[in-house]
C-alpha cells in the first residue's frame, strides 16, 4: 500500500526464502538420525 514497500518487497521475499530453507534444512537434519 505504501510507495516505499515496493523497494522492500525484494528483501522481505529474500528473506523468508532464506528462513525457509535454513527451517527445511533444520527439519531434515533432525529427522534424519531417527530414519537411520
Amino acid at each position: 500500500m505504501f510507495p516505499g514497500s515496493k523497494r522492500s518487497d525484494p528483501m522481505l521475499i529474500t528473506v523468508f526464502i532464506i528462513a525457509i530453507l535454513l527451517f527445511a534444512y533444520m527439519a531434515y537434519v533432525l529427522v534424519k538420525p531417527e530414519k537411520f
